[in-house]
């Protein structure tokens, strides 16, 4: 399908079974990584896994440029070319701030907000300076996105990837990571989109948020340090923090059964619809 002058890979499940819920992926991953939570939840609601631009099945900007405005414009774009109204959005590491971009810019209404290891803050220090344009650099060459490609079908570089998450994931979930980054345009568009990354304005916004918002970590995160989202939720009116002990930053995928309860306590506690 086509929207926004992109290609979109997108799949729903539970099509008119009720309210539909949006589940945004993080960089270097895909709707896919969802599918646990999203088949706990549609017996009865229509759930929306969509590829953001440059990721698994969906394209990439002809220019490159993966800002998160023009991310969260691009999904929006989507959701109003098919017909998508949540009542619930929720989005895993980056694809939390894509999610808070599309409410603070009223591109979606939803009625709850729940951030999964949400990466809501900048890179410390120097990292902040280096890392964007050294993902620029990389992802302009003809050559170095193949050279990681190929270094992520290695068994052992995949393995030690994944453990730096903090997370223990099945031999299905491990097996789909390795599909997609051994993808060379995959790839490329995930330093397409870290290599644009800002957040400076999106925080600065956040206070004016007006949807409840869940920020829900994993204790054991390797990403993204769990006390930035416990920091974030005591500066905004609208917002809660939810530890999840014993988990890490792909928390969605190694216990998708606490993840689906959180979608259903939230929208029970906000009064959306609950299917």
């Amino acid at each position: 399908m086509s929207a926004g002058g992109l290609r979109w890979g997108l799949r729903r499940l539970g099509i008119g079974r009720g309210p539909q819920l949006l589940l945004i992926h993080g960089t270097g991953s895909s709707g896919a990584s969802w599918d646990a939570v999203a088949q706990r939840l549609a017996d009865r609601h229509e759930v929306w896994l969509p590829d953001l631009p440059g990721h698994g099945q969906t394209d990439g900007f002809a220019d490159r440029h993966a800002s998160l405005p023009r991310m969260a414009d691009a999904l929006a774009a989507l959701l109003a070319a098919q017909g998508g109204a949540p009542v619930l959005v929720a989005g895993h590491s980056a694809g939390a701030a894509v999610m808070l971009q599309m409410a603070l810019d009223r591109r979606l209404a939803p009625q709850a907000l729940l951030a999964v290891n949400g990466a809501l803050a900048p890179l410390p220090g120097l990292a902040a300076t280096l890392f964007p344009p050294l993902a620029r650099l990389i992802g302009a060459s003809d050559w170095l996105p193949r050279l990681a490609a190929r270094q992520a079908a290695r068994p052992a570089a995949l393995a030690r990837l994944i453990a730096s998450t903090g997370s223990r994931l099945p031999n299905e979930g491990v097996d789909r990571y390795r599909a997609l980054l051994t993808q060379e345009s995959h790839v490329r568009g995930a330093l397409d989109m870290m290599g644009a990354w800002q957040l400076d304005a999106l925080l600065a916004g956040l206070p004016h948020l007006r949807q409840p918002l869940w920020l829900a970590t994993g204790t054991w995160d390797g990403t993204v340090p769990w006390e930035q989202s416990a920091r974030l939720a005591r500066r905004l009116p609208t917002a809660r923090h939810v530890a999840l002990d014993g988990l890490g930053h792909l928390a969605h995928e190694e216990a998708p059964e606490r993840i689906a309860a959180l979608v259903l306590a939230m929208l029970a506690e906000t009064g959306a619809p609950p299917g």
